[in-house]
């Protein structure tokens, strides 16, 4: 929404300064604004009705969001349409604005589904492509928000082909950010939508998340290993597939490098992967891993530190599956 006008901002004169001035884009932008100047205005317990030019301003704002939502959205789209035009000449940033603009509003249902309409899914692959990396992991974010929870918006991800694009964002990006962006979109479409698994499930896109985990990016480990364990957690009929395509073995091998962040997290999907699968935890007590001892000693050097319960939890509930030994010397 632009800026009031001059006549409006002279109407506003009497109202008092917020912290933000910017003016409400959305329902929670209005809301915030709403109490923002109703404290001020009874910071002197000088309760009485809303001033006539305020409620006014007010009722024109919430009366012409949803035109402007819209406008904006159009005017947006429009901008990153010309990516397609080699002859443009615009800025990088003009394009960052742009999705900026879009991001302000798609976290909401309505207008993600609003944003699909106006023909804002016709231009995901252009800025995916993008030579700009700020485009690329800000239509990735887009991406991830709309289809988050978003059945409909899920549903279109998929028949546009937007896996294959993002899952290659993932492993062969050379910016880290579109690599973080890209995975948090694969894991939005794919999560709770049962067509979106099956695709990702045809593109392979485990080994994308197996690889990921094996990364140099401690952040990606962290996403992949959380995806793979929430995945468990709602698909259980996916643990047999997981466990012969190695995860068992890789996250074993990961539990046994130097300690890190996403320890807590290569745990959790591993106690997800053995639970009621004798195959996962006879590979577990193969000789050559060692592993009753590795978790020993995790829970021997980091079990009496806060910090690390949740990764101790984890680690227990491995001893007590696979070798029948929940560990009480160690509590």
């Amino acid at each position: 929404m632009s800026d009031p006008s001059s006549s409006r901002n002279n109407a506003l004169v009497s109202v008092p300064t917020v912290a933000d001035p910017r003016p409400p884009r959305n329902l929670q932008d209005l809301l915030r604004f709403a109490v923002e100047t109703g404290e001020n205005s009874n910071s002197n317990n000088n309760v009485g009705p809303m001033d006539p030019e305020r409620r006014r301003f007010l009722e024109e704002v919430l009366k012409s969001m949803t035109v402007d939502m819209a406008k904006e959205l159009a005017d947006a789209i429009n901008k990153l349409k010309t990516m397609e035009n080699p002859e443009t000449t615009l800025e990088s940033s003009e394009y960052e604005a742009a999705l900026d603009t879009v991001a302000d509003f798609v976290d909401h249902i309505d207008a993600a589904i609003d944003f699909f309409k106006l023909g804002g899914f016709d231009i995901v692959h252009t800025c995916l492509q993008s030579v700009y990396p700020g485009v690329r992991w800000r239509m990735a974010d887009v991406v991830a928000v709309c289809t988050q929870n978003n059945p409909f918006c899920q549903g279109h991800a998929v028949t546009m082909n937007f896996l294959p694009r993002l899952l290659n964002m993932v492993e062969s990006d050379s910016d880290d950010e579109c690599k973080l962006k890209a995975f948090y979109a694969v894991s939005c479409i794919v999560r709770d939508s049962s067509e979106a698994l099956t695709q990702f499930s045809n593109l392979d896109g485990f080994s994308v998340v197996l690889r990921s985990m094996q990364s140099n990016n401690e952040r990606l480990n962290v996403k992949a290993a959380f995806f793979t364990t929430t995945m468990l957690a709602n698909n259980v009929e996916l643990r047999d597939d997981l466990v012969r395509m190695g995860f068992v073995e890789k996250l074993i091998r990961l539990l046994k490098s130097p300690h890190g962040t996403p320890h807590e997290h290569f745990a959790s999907s591993l106690v997800w992967l053995v639970q009621n699968n004798e195959e996962a935890q006879d590979i577990c007590k193969r000789p050559e891993y060692q592993f009753e001892m590795t978790l020993r000693q995790l829970i021997n050097e980091y079990g009496h530190d806060d910090a690390y319960r949740e990764e101790m939890v984890s680690f227990r509930q491995l001893l007590e599956i696979i070798f029948n030994n929940d560990n009480e010397e160690e509590r």
